[in-house]
């Protein structure tokens, strides 16, 4: 952030990126206001170092979007992490390969 005389805000310039926060992280416009239930699925993460599926539970859904609950770090389970994505980014199964 900038402040008027140009200068940029020191707080901002040095907050390195949140590393449990994917790059394809993607709140909806209106988010449900409660647990719609604890479904187990598979999560595309975007990282910096390309995606990976990880296994996550689906907590709250939009037509567009579910919020996923995950485990950064399996070593360390009383971790987890809220993320929402896409729809498309989220399965409940592995497509078949042909």
């Amino acid at each position: 952030m900038a402040d008027p005389r140009g200068a940029k805000h020191p707080a901002v310039a040095s907050t390195p990126p949140d590393p449990t926060r994917p790059l394809n992280a993607d709140q909806p416009q209106h988010v449900p206001g409660r647990p719609q239930g604890r479904i187990p699925v598979l999560a595309r993460f975007v990282w910096p170092s390309g995606p990976r599926w990880v296994p996550a539970r689906a907590i709250r859904w939009t037509p567009t979007h579910v919020m996923v609950l995950w485990t950064p770090d399996e070593n360390d389970v009383r971790r987890e992490v809220v993320v929402w994505l896409r729809a498309s980014d989220v399965r409940r199964w592995i497509p078949a390969t042909r």
